[in-house]
């Protein structure tokens, strides 16, 4: 019982030392030297610092023993390791992702775990690994290998990177790029359109989604999703939130004439326009606001300018849960009073659509889709009218939403990068949607709604797991094989900045590509668009406009002070 116990704690000091050593106390390169006297006799305890590691605790027991020489003469190591229990330890070489519960490795960037990807790229990863540890013959001066070396510090720089709380989206982008790129082509997974076609001459009208670049980041900075908290309400009363809603509506109108000066007709509305507006405690009617929104669906008619909107990922309709339905609707409702609200002409607001995705598949799709059925009965006639469903990259495909939207007459809304993510089905391409975009089209023809898909690309084309691929680009340089005269929302992180760069790249007239913008003191009437990037020449304004601030209040407080000091003497 005491050996017993006597092992256990000296395995325990073993682990905790372990762990204080980065997980690496084989390679310290100072203490290079003594290690290869017993390095050469056992491998190493810790081995793969990028994936789960089996522990074999009487073989870490025995390794214990013969570092400590003294202790361990008498004591026979285990020879059938087999037999031995064993159990899983997390080292600093994993984190857990946000959205699963599989690991994600530092080094590849991926989510998946290594019998989820392709065991083409392992196989060839398992020989690129071989061939750089026989190659690792040239050694420091210390004695260590330079491939042991860049291991051991490409992970502890990972791990403290992690400590401080994570580098910028950009930063980690660049990094999991540069890692992907290393596959080969013939590897990374299929392109998403295997045929050539283009939309060319493009006769549609081009979007983005809710927010402007450009009048973010001006001077005066325009925006349409200012909101605030629960708790500011009950500190400041309903008013308050009231009150954005009007500066929000205000600068959707600026935002419209922006879109109309450099030839955009096309924009999401933001859900937040009015914040709370759809809460079960704090919602209210959007009475209040009737003329601005007026004003806004004025400026619309005017220049044939569509506006759409698109719920949250928490509007599900399709829900076993009675509060998440009844919320939902409520949504739902909120969204139709606003575009209603507008007063757009017949064809601007036939073409105001509510876009929704039919939401996880909970007990099992069947089920999903009967509650689908049966709750979207419920809905007013007047939101029936405006919803849409649109296939996602996670559960429910362009081939499990079409039967549906054919059944109840609901406009569908074609993803291409979703179906290039979604898994189930062997993607190939768009070989298995050609076929399918005459029935696409007819789902809105019969309403008489102009057609509109969404096209974005992936930050990570090069990533093997479905989970990498899904995060948008900033970015787009294509466009999908659809028709030239529907309407297609560009989903990308630099919004209008991405429609630029496609009419650059396309040398499209609708719209065109305007001037570029050289530096802070632009000219607002003719010079919008930025190289993929250079924010910082919009950023720099408005740092110019604080540090200008922050002078004019020092010179002020400066006239303070002698003013003060002369009537003090």
């Amino acid at each position: 019982m005491l050996r017993q116990l006597h092992e256990f704690y000296s395995f325990r000091v073993l682990l905790s030392l372990a762990f204080h050593k980065r997980i690496m106390p084989l390679r310290q390169t100072t203490k290079r030297k003594k290690v290869e006297s017993y390095e050469s006799n056992s491998a190493p305890i810790f081995d793969a610092p990028t994936q789960n590691v089996s522990i074999n605790i009487e073989t870490s027991r025995r390794h214990y023993h013969v570092a400590r020489n003294e202790s361990s003469k008498n004591r026979a190591p285990l020879q059938n390791s087999e037999t031995s229990p064993t159990f899983e330890l997390a080292i600093p070489g994993l984190r857990r992702s946000k959205r699963g519960k599989k690991p994600v490795n530092y080094r590849t960037g991926s989510d998946s775990d290594p019998e989820d990807e392709n065991p083409l790229i392992q196989e060839s990863e398992n020989k690129s690994y071989t061939s750089e540890d026989s190659e690792a013959s040239v050694k420091d001066e210390d004695g260590s290998s330079a491939s042991e070396l860049d291991e051991d510090q490409s992970l502890l720089s990972n791990i403290s990177s992690k400590q401080k709380g994570g580098t910028s989206t950009r930063r980690k982008r660049s990094k999991n790029e540069s890692s992907d790129a290393s596959l080969e082509e013939s590897q990374a997974p299929r392109p998403i359109f295997d045929c050539q076609d283009k939309p060319l001459p493009w006769k549609g009208r081009l979007g983005y989604a809710c927010l402007n670049t450009v009048l973010r980041l001006s001077k005066e900075s325009a925006f349409c999703s200012r909101t605030c908290r629960i708790a500011t309400i009950q500190k400041e009363s309903l008013q308050f939130a009231k009150d954005l809603g009007i500066k929000n509506t205000k600068d959707l109108a600026t935002l419209i004439e922006w879109n109309h000066r450099f030839g955009i007709h096309f924009m999401r509305v933001s859900s937040d326009l009015f914040p709370f507006a759809s809460h079960g405690i704090y919602g209210y009617s959007l009475e209040y606001a009737d003329s601005y929104l007026q004003a806004v669906g004025e400026l619309a008619n005017k220049y044939n300018h569509r506006l759409s909107t698109h719920p949250g990922q928490y509007t599900q309709i399709a829900s076993p849960k009675a509060s998440v339905v009844e919320n939902a609707i409520r949504d739902l409702c909120y969204h139709e009073e606003m575009l209603s609200r507008m007063k757009l002409n017949k064809q601007l607001n036939c073409d105001a659509v509510i876009i929704l995705h039919l939401g996880g598949s909970f007990e099992g799709k069947d089920e999903t889709l009967s509650r689908f059925r049966e709750n979207y009965a419920r809905l007013p006639e007047a939101v029936k009218r405006r919803l849409v469903l649109e296939n996602d990259d996670v559960t429910w495909s362009v081939q499990d939403l079409l039967p549906l939207c054919q059944e109840l007459s609901i406009p569908l809304v074609l993803d291409w990068h979703h179906h290039n993510v979604v898994p189930g089905t062997l993607r190939e391409g768009t070989l298995d949607l050609m076929p399918l975009l005459p029935a696409i089209r007819e789902t809105w023809t019969r309403k008489g709604i102009t057609q509109k898909q969404h096209y974005s690309e992936s930050a990570y084309p090069l990533a093997i797991s479905a989970m990498k691929r899904r995060g948008h680009s900033d970015r787009v340089y294509s466009l999908p094989p659809c028709e030239p005269d529907m309407d297609l929302m560009i989903e990308a992180k630099d919004k209008e900045q991405a429609i630029f760069e496609l009419s650059k790249i396309y040398k499209l007239d609708n719209p065109s590509c305007p001037k570029e913008i050289e530096g802070p003191d632009f000219d607002v009437h003719t010079e919008a668009y930025y190289p993929s990037g250079a924010e910082r020449r919009l950023i720099a304004r408005k740092q110019r406009k604080k540090k200008a601030k922050n002078n004019n209040e020092e010179a002020e407080d400066d006239k303070e002070l002698k003013l003060e000091d002369e009537l003090d003497t």
